[in-house]
């Protein structure tokens, strides 16, 4: 009787775990990971041979021959790092401007000025150009480089010389 009690228990504690086994759900839980970006805008930098041009205030430079074609030394137009979600086109728009002379307004040099592109952007209409930046993150960097050229005029009047160019950049 003992032996029967000892086996009816036994199949008892089997029987209970084998059921309690087939009865649990397996476990089951979503773990969702969210995360925002934030957009960093593109901020534009330019500067003439190393130093930074402010663009509140006219940059001059002074000591050019323009009796002799020439040009000045490198502009390099700098993105800083930036991130977005569709590709963005920047414009850099020259526009450049024949030698004046401040003394005699009225008399006008044939100095030709024109920007010349070393890299970086491409001309899509005169004085015009452009560079694109593919979506995502990108980290800061040169997008163009140029000079601005001039033909000299040997026959020019004495007095003093201005030519005022602009540069404006936009992103579309």
């Amino acid at each position: 009787m003992k032996k029967f009690i000892y086996i009816i228990s036994l199949m008892s504690i089997t029987l209970s775990t084998l059921y309690a086994a087939t009865t649990q759900l397996p476990y089951r839980s979503e773990v969702v990971l969210q995360s925002k970006i934030e957009t960093i805008p593109y901020q534009f930098t330019v500067n003439y041979e190393n130093e930074e041009i402010n663009p509140a205030q006219s940059f001059i430079i002074n000591g050019l021959s323009i009796t002799q074609d020439g040009e000045t030394g490198l502009f390099t137009i700098y993105l800083s790092d930036g991130n977005g979600n569709k590709t963005v086109t920047f414009k850099a728009i020259i526009t450049p401007n024949r030698f004046i002379n401040t003394d005699a307004p009225e008399s006008e040099s044939d100095t030709d000025v024109v920007p010349y592109i070393i890299n970086g952007l491409t001309e899509d209409e005169q004085n015009v150009y452009e560079a694109v930046r593919a979506p995502g993150f990108k980290d800061g960097k040169e997008i163009g480089v140029f000079r601005i050229r001039w033909t000299g005029d040997p026959d020019l009047q004495t007095g003093f010389y201005t030519s005022v160019n602009t540069l404006d950049i936009s992103v579309e």
